[in-house]
């Protein structure tokens, strides 16, 4: 198999994660569904398919995403790409 036909996919309980990260480095943690956090940062037209799926959002259903930020919640309310309807 070729190197990039494949994502690979690990088991991992986000909602554990963001409080062990938490709790260790005392910053910021969000978890996103997949769906969530393509719908805040991507752009949707741009990645229909012919017969206007768009698998960004419709593929890894039971996938998670978690974001890091260094200083706290605060910080995300200065990040201007930070999709403040997802908070």
């Amino acid at each position: 198999m070729h190197q990039g036909y494949f994502d690979i996919l690990f088991p991992t309980n986000f909602d554990v994660a963001k409080e062990m990260y938490e709790n260790i480095t005392h910053n910021f943690a969000r978890v996103y569904t997949h769906e969530e956090f393509m719908l805040g940062r991507a752009n949707l037209d741009e990645t229909l398919t012919q017969n206007g799926e768009s698998p960004l959002l419709s593929w890894y259903k039971n996938a998670s995403v978690m974001i890091t930020v260094q200083g706290g919640p605060k910080m995300l309310e200065k990040k201007p790409w930070y999709n403040q309807n997802l908070v």
